[in-house]
This record gives C-alpha cells, sequence and structure tokens, in this order.
C-alpha cells in the first residue's frame, strides 16, 4: 500500500469490523435500468466463474452479466482474467480469448487457445499464458488487430508473468503439485518486428504461482522478487526471494501453519523501508505475515476476500461465500479501512479490476 501510514492495529481490528458491519444493500440491481447506467468508463468490473459484473459507483449499483445483456448470449465458464482497458478477455473454460469492444462491451471476435489465464501489457502486445498439465506456455496477442501473432512453449501449466526488461519470467498455474519450474524468456527483434523464444528455466520451490517486487537488502537499485510457493503434501508453503541481477535465491521464509494452501499475495505498507509484512490469500482467510524466521503468520480478515482495489477515497473488495451462490462487494475507508458498505452479489464473485487494468502492486 503507497500509504505508509496505515498501522498494524487497523489490520488487527479488521475481521471485528467486517462481522459488525456488513448488511444487503436494497438498491442492488437485478435487471438494467437504462437512466442510470452511462457506460464502462468509470467503474469496476466484477468476474465470476461464468459472468462479469459492473459496479457503477455513483450509482452505487451492481450490474448484473453485462456481457449477456450486451451481446443476447452468455460469455462460457471459467472467466480467468479482463483487461479492460484493451478489451481482452480470457475464458479459461472456453479455450478462448474473447476481445469485446471496451467502450460498450460489445462482442467483436475470439481466438481458440488452450486454456487461456493471464494477461501481460507487452509494449503495444498482450502476453497471455495458456495450457493444460501437458503443455502450456505463453501467446504473443496484437490486441488492435486481434490476432495471435506467436506462441512459445514453455513445456508446463503457465501462469502469471513478470518482465524485469531484460528477461520474462513465466511462473506455473500452481495445479500440478510437482511444479516447480519458472520459464524464462528473450525478446528478439528482427526487420522491425518483435518475437519471443524461451532461453532458460530455473527451479523455485514447490508451485511457485505469485510473486512481488522487492530490493534486496534495502538498495532501490538491486531488484528482487518475494515468490509464493504453494508448497505441495510434503514441502510446506514458502516466500522464496530471488535476486534477480544473480539469477539466484538469497532466502527462504516458510509459513508457520500446517496445511497452509496460499494463492496470492501483496504487501502491506513499503516493502523498501522498515518491516516487511505481507498480507496473503489462503485457506478462504487473509492472512497477515512478516519475512521473518520463522514467519508469524496470524488472521486479518477471517473472509475470503479477493485483491483490494483502490477507488477514490476508498478500497473495494469482494468476499465469496464458500457455501451459499452469493458474494459481497465491501467498501472501506482510505485511511482507517473502517467498513464502510456492503452490497450482496449473486454468485460466487473471484475478482475485482479496474476500467484501467492494474496489478495488485499498482492498486496498493
Amino acid at each position: 500500500m503507497k500509504h505508509q501510514i496505515i498501522t498494524l492495529c487497523l489490520f488487527l481490528g479488521f475481521s471485528t469490523i467486517l462481522a459488525s458491519c456488513e448488511k444487503e444493500k436494497t438498491e442492488y440491481e437485478k435487471t438494467w435500468d437504462g437512466n442510470d447506467f452511462i457506460g464502462f468508463n468509470d467503474g469496476l468490473f466484477i468476474l465470476h466463474d461464468n459472468s462479469i459484473g459492473y459496479y457503477y459507483p455513483d450509482s452505487d449499483k451492481v450490474f448484473p452479466d453485462i456481457y449477456k445483456h450486451q451481446n443476447g448470449r452468455g460469455l462460457g465458464t471459467g472467466i480467468h482474467t479482463l483487461n479492460a482497458s484493451a478489451g481482452i478477455i480470457t475464458a479459461e473454460g472456453e479455450n478462448k480469448i474473447e476481445f469485446v469492444d471496451p467502450v460498450n462491451f460489445i462482442s467483436i471476435e475470439s481466438i481458440e487457445i488452450n486454456r487461456p489465464r493471464d494477461i501481460y501489457n507487452f509494449g503495444s502486445y498482450k502476453l497471455v499464458s495458456f495450457g493444460n498439465r501437458v503443455s502450456g506456455g505463453v501467446a504473443m496477442v496484437d490486441y488492435i488487430n486481434r490476432e495471435l501473432l506467436q506462441t512459445v512453449e514453455t513445456g508446463n501449466e503457465a501462469g502469471k508473468i513478470y518482465s524485469d526488461g531484460n528477461n520474462i519470467y513465466v511462473f506455473c498455474s500452481g495445479k500440478d503439485e510437482n511444479d516447480s519450474i519458472i520459464s524464462i524468456l528473450k525478446t528478439e527483434y528482427s526487420n522491425y518486428a518483435i518475437s519471443l523464444h524461451k532461453a532458460d528455466s530455473m527451479t523455485v520451490g514447490i508451485r511457485p504461482v505469485d510473486f512481488l517486487e522487492i530490493s534486496i537488502n534495502y538498495d532501490s537499485q538491486h531488484k528482487g522478487l518475494a515468490i509464493l510457493c504453494m508448497g505441495n503434501k510434503t514441502v510446506p508453503a514458502s516466500v522464496i526471494i530471488l535476486d534477480l541481477t544473480t539469477l539466484k535465491i538469497q532466502q527462504t521464509f516458510h509459513f508457520d501453519i500446517p496445511d497452509f494452501k496460499p494463492e496470492g499475495l501483496f504487501w502491506i505498507g513499503d516493502p523498501y523501508l522498515g518491516s516487511r509484512i505481507l498480507a496473503v490469500y489462503a485457506n478462504s482467510k487473509l492472512y497477515q505475515t512478516e519475512l521473518t524466521n520463522p514467519m508469524k503468520t496470524t488472521v486479518l480478515i477471517d473472509k475470503n476476500i479477493s485483491n483490494f482495489y483502490r477507488y477514490d477515497q476508498t478500497y473495494l473488495a469482494v468476499s465469496r461465500d464458500t457455501v451459499n451462490p452469493v458474494s459481497w462487494l465491501y467498501k472501506f475507508d482510505l485511511q482507517s479501512l473502517d467498513l464502510l458498505d456492503s452490497i450482496a452479489i449473486d454468485g460466487n464473485a473471484r475478482k475485482i479490476e479496474g476500467t484501467i487494468h492494474n496489478t495488485v502492486q499498482d492498486e496498493w
């Protein structure tokens, strides 16, 4: 989080605030109101497994399944990622990349690709990870002309993507419990055209699925990655510090909770100054931990909270109910993190995205 003055005690009281404040908002709209809705330019998208909703802050309303409303048909199952500014949706369950007009969400066309997942901004193109447990890789997509330019095989089911300006690092999806590979891609330029090729790979922990930038020894010019490894039944989950200059592992921090199943992480506070405290999504809760040996991990929010997103003077997040087919859109105060409001949402929400695509680090 870019506001450094938020103190640890605010987070420790977070779960108590949630339990006492949440309520269903009666203004929740199950049908669209043309007088309220003015377009996809000043709100946030809520991703479900098989639909995309839209939250319009000015009227404080959630519009469900905008794709179906605009196109007269559903998008399909397994929706993974939306890059709203480029109009790209990866539908993992449908084996396709869907292109929509970012102004009105009208479908333009789609490209078939094997289980596409994460989208990464790559100059004037987009990189999309794809694949199954047998094979996978990265696709380079020209989103303006809606063309698949190239695919590069990584040999495993690819997940998130990161670039340090020299190398492109492709993480695994985490579905294969023994996967430990991070692939390294390089770019080539020939006759004003750009292409990718696999240059190398490295073994990092067990199931390296997520990452955050970190400075090595608090030197802002010496970059590294704090890599979240999910572990498996025999190897505990961990955070591994990778030096991007030497491509060597500096430290490994193991979680102190048995059967801990982390899925994602983000920084609490500024990782370049003082204590390095992480928020970790795991076991349908949000935890807090510090990069010390051993790591001391405690519950921050006893809810399945997704990635936080800053909007104006608030943070927004969705919480999935793991028992009932309902979710909540939560609104928190920017400074105090008090729960301000909540709106009930049909279905199992997974993620909230802005109209301009951001990463978790940008949001915090």
